[in-house]
């Protein structure tokens, strides 16, 4: 596969307890093309960046949330030291995909953040969860309304697992969003629920070939929420298997 891979950091924020640069430096070992940030452990922005490409990485991105407008210059500032990059809004609540006003007033609150974003010649995403899927806005997934409803530089940083959790295809979702998918997240596992334990890439149910087939993204991303096995241990395993594909 020649897309580069990437491990959301999130995934080993136990492992981070103890300090961030071994976990970074031990991805560096397995091979992983870059890290794509959850905060910056002890560092800030600019150490961060400099750490990760010290060690022959990029940082693919960076997972934040949503600031409410009075707060979004000053947050913006934080990000500034890694330059520019894909700055990806992690989460939204539940309840603003619970109807067709509430998607458009997050909507609303997405583009006007995207513009404070575009001016620090960054991009901004949206990452899923299930529920963005499962709430049915006319017969559609809310997410469907959502990005309708979002500035076309927003870009998609699709979630996987959480797509066929929430009850769509995510091969169809991946080739439906195009290019506009421009970062995947890559994890397995049941599928069933959100609560169910994760797997290494290839060890669950989903269609993870069909899903790479389909893709256009710049970065191919683990991700773990919970594992009953190791952690280190799955995502080396989901490094080796799709490093294969």
């Amino acid at each position: 596969m020649t897309t580069p891979l990437s491990v959301q950091l999130y995934t080993l924020r136990e492992e981070a307890k103890s300090g961030i640069k071994p976990v970074i430096e031990k991805l560096a070992r397995i091979g992983f093309d870059g890290v794509e940030a959850a905060g910056f452990g002890d560092m800030d922005a600019s150490a961060f960046k400099n750490f990760v490409e010290s060690l022959g990485m990029k940082v693919s991105g960076s997972h934040i949330g949503l600031p409410s407008m009075d707060e979004a210059e000053s947050f913006l500032d934080t990000q500034t030291g890694l330059g520019p990059t894909d700055l990806i809004v992690a989460f939204l609540p539940p309840d603003q995909f619970s109807s067709e006003d509430e998607v458009k007033r997050a909507a609303d609150k997405m583009n006007n953040f995207n513009q404070l974003v575009c001016e620090r010649d960054c991009t901004l995403g949206y990452h899923n969860h299930w529920f963005e899927f499962s709430s049915l806005i006319s017969g559609n997934p809310a997410y469907t309304l959502f990005f309708n409803l979002l500035d076309d530089s927003i870009f998609a940083e699709l979630d996987t697992y959480w797509a066929q959790t929430g009850g769509v295809d995510p091969a169809s979702t991946v080739s439906q969003l195009g290019k506009r998918a421009k970062l995947l997240h890559i994890k397995d596992g049941p599928a069933d629920n959100h609560e169910s334990s994760m797997v290494a890439a290839g060890e669950g149910s989903i269609n993870i070939p069909a899903i790479l087939q389909c893709s256009q993204a710049d970065w191919h991303i683990v991700e773990l929420d919970q594992c009953d096995t190791d952690m280190f241990t799955a995502v080396k395993k989901s490094y080796s298997y799709l490093r294969a594909r």
